[in-house]
Order: C-alpha cells, then structure tokens, then sequence
C-alpha cells in the first residue's frame, strides 16, 4: 500500500525536513508500482539505490540542523540513522543477489513484498517516533536550513 503524505507527518510545517521525507516517500512508492513491469528487478535495484544516496543526504542534513539548533538526542537520532543506512544496504545485498540468481518469480514477488513492508514501516515509525520529536527545535532549525543547499542542487 502507498504511503500518503499527511499533515501528521509534518516535521517542520513544509521545510526541508518534510521536503526530504516526501521526496524519500516518493522513491517508496516508486517500488509499487513496478509490479506488472518487465524490467522491475532492474528498476527495483535501481530505485533501492536512488533511496540509499537520497536517505544518506537526508541524513546528513537532519543531524547538521539538530546540531545547529541543540537538539539534545541528536547522537541518538545519528545511531538511528547508523542503523537504518546498515539496514538498507542490506536489503539491497539480498535484492541485488537474489535478482542475479534469477531466482523463481516466486521469491522475487516475496523479496518485493518484504522489501516494501520494510521501507513503508520504516519511514512511517522512523518519522512519527523520532523525527517529530525534534518539532519543537523546527524553528531554530530553519534559519541553520536557509544556509544549506537545497536537495535537489546535490
């Protein structure tokens, strides 16, 4: 199922935080609709890979605001995120070795089904259960924000 963006997953009321997970939701969906297509191992891969680029920067910019602004679980925040990069890679391991194997349709309906449930989970549990914590720190953060480049110049 796709995730859909609502107001309750807002971080910093439409900044680059809530631009990053959106984007970052956008790439999730992405894997949806790849089903009926021909090439969906391959395009699986490459979406996977998309994410992990896209989640590192996302990342990276996350922990360079709650540093600005003194967000006091910033270091727990930063191993969250440890976790989830190791996570990631992963998952796309699996994918990636389990593609080239060719293996039955069978079990590449079941690496997408659980690959998706990951990610869908994933960004809605890290979001709602660590990143709105940091909503009281959002204005602070937005004026650290305006100073870095925005996501779609990297």
């Amino acid at each position: 199922m796709k995730i859909q963006w609502r107001d309750e997953l807002s971080v910093d009321n439409g900044g680059p935080i809530d631009a990053d997970h959106k984007y970052l939701v956008s790439l999730i969906n992405a894997t949806l609709d790849l089903d009926k297509k021909p090439e969906r191992e391959k395009l699986f891969i490459e979406i996977l890979e998309r994410l992990k680029i896209y989640a590192k920067v996302h990342f990276r910019r996350e922990e360079s605001l709650q540093k600005a602004s003194g967000y006091p679980e910033s270091e727990n925040h930063k191993k969250e995120h440890v976790y989830l990069e190791r996570k990631l890679d992963v998952i796309i391991n699996v994918a990636k070795k389990e593609m080239a194997e060719k293996t039955s349709s069978q079990k590449s309906d079941l690496i997408f089904k659980q690959t998706q449930k990951f990610l869908n989970e994933w960004l809605i549990q890290h979001v709602i259960g660590h990143d709105l914590k940091m909503k009281e720190y959002t204005s602070l953060m937005s004026e650290k924000a305006k100073e870095l480049k925005s996501i779609e110049d990297i």
